[in-house]
């Protein structure tokens, strides 16, 4: 399951990778159709503006016969000139701004002409001339058609940088829909992922904790069994050793166990057993410690400040419990008796020490 989840959102991550360079490169590419637009719109402008400049300067040298006003003239020529060519270059991808600048090319060089006509009679003083030429009203008549195709080309040029404008927007939201979307996904399986992989966790923990205490507790009585006697005992024998404490461990075998269970059934000596080791339970200290070592077998660890005069009395104590008779419906109301054998030891005491000194087990 958890593998399922990782895989999905492995696959949210491409998913949302691909949709993200598809939508990014669609973006680029008319943000960058957009930028050219632009530039071509800009230098559309400056070809009008020199256009008016060279109007304007023509018209002023003819008022004043002043060749000063013809400075701005041959600045915006040379501008005139280079803005077509940047404009040509910025919308050579599209036919129709292609045809309606090769419209408007023309018109411009005969207002050019025209001008450069008005200029030359003006310098020549031919004044009959000029008065014929300006009457005629060719130069307004060509500015008019100028203006009229400027403003065709400048208007499908707005019109289409705002299309795509309109068009990057809606890609933008889409992106940030599509975003919101899996990243939304992504956390909910991430956090599914996460619980389940707890989860998982806790019960394989859970499941340790289980088998440690199965391979370390008798199934039937729920005491330690031998093997974590064992590792108690060791424990406390260092700590013997090292002079913290006394140690002594008293084994218990109940006697005639066998006819018990030949007698009543196996089920009967194991409700002996259980309630032998709940007996014992009861009579222990909270720092004694008592494993089911065998089939009828006990086993008691005290530690601490033992005297043998008070483990012979804690012994006394432990027999007088497990003597008590025990009652089982299913022996027939019979009653059972167990006694147990004693077999002490002072593994810490090494011959002819003398144990601690005394204190009293109960």
């Amino acid at each position: 399951m958890i593998i399922g989840l990782l895989t999905a959102a492995l696959t949210l991550l491409l998913v949302q990778l691909a949709i993200v360079t598809f939508l990014g490169q669609k973006i680029l590419t008319k943000t960058k159709e957009q930028y050219s637009i632009s530039r071509g719109s800009a230098e559309l402008n400056k070809v009008f503006v020199g256009v008016l400049d060279i109007e304007t300067a023509t018209r002023g040298y003819m008022l004043t016969n002043n060749r000063e006003y013809l400075d701005p003239y041959f600045g915006a020529l040379t501008a005139i000139n280079s803005s077509l060519t940047t404009l040509s270059e910025n919308i050579s991808n599209n036919v129709q701004w292609v045809k309606q600048l090769q419209k408007l090319s023309p018109l411009i060089k005969v207002k050019m002409e025209y001008l450069d006509n008005v200029i030359r009679l003006q310098d020549a003083n031919d004044m009959l001339s000029l008065k014929v030429k300006v009457a005629d009203q060719f130069g307004k008549k060509a500015m008019d058609s100028i203006r009229l195709q400027y403003g065709e080309l400048d208007a499908s040029l707005r019109t289409e940088r705002a299309n795509i404008a309109t068009i990057n927007q809606q890609n933008q939201l889409y992106l940030l829909w599509i975003q919101v979307i899996i990243d939304s996904l992504l956390v909910i399986v991430i956090f599914i992922a996460t619980c389940l992989g707890v989860k998982n966790l806790r019960a394989y923990k859970l499941r340790n904790v289980e088998l440690n205490i199965e391979s370390t507790t008798d199934s039937l009585t729920k005491l330690a069994n031998r093997r974590l006697f064992l590792v108690w005992a060791g424990l406390a024998l260092g700590r013997t050793t090292r002079g913290e404490t006394g140690l002594a461990i008293l084994f218990i075998d109940l006697n005639r166990f066998k006819n018990i269970n030949d007698t009543f059934g196996h089920q009967a000596g194991d409700d002996v057993l259980k309630e032998v080791a709940t007996r014992l339970t009861s009579s222990m200290r909270s720092s004694d410690f008592i494993a089911r070592i065998g089939g009828d077998e006990f086993a008691i660890l005290i530690s601490g400040k033992i005297t043998k005069d008070g483990l012979l009395t804690f012994q006394k104590n432990i027999t007088e419990v497990i003597s008590a008779p025990l009652s089982r419906g299913a022996m027939q109301g019979k009653c059972v008796r167990a006694s147990p054998r004693w077999p002490v030891k002072f593994p810490h005491l090494w011959p002819g020490q003398t144990p601690p000194p005394e204190r009293a087990v109960n």
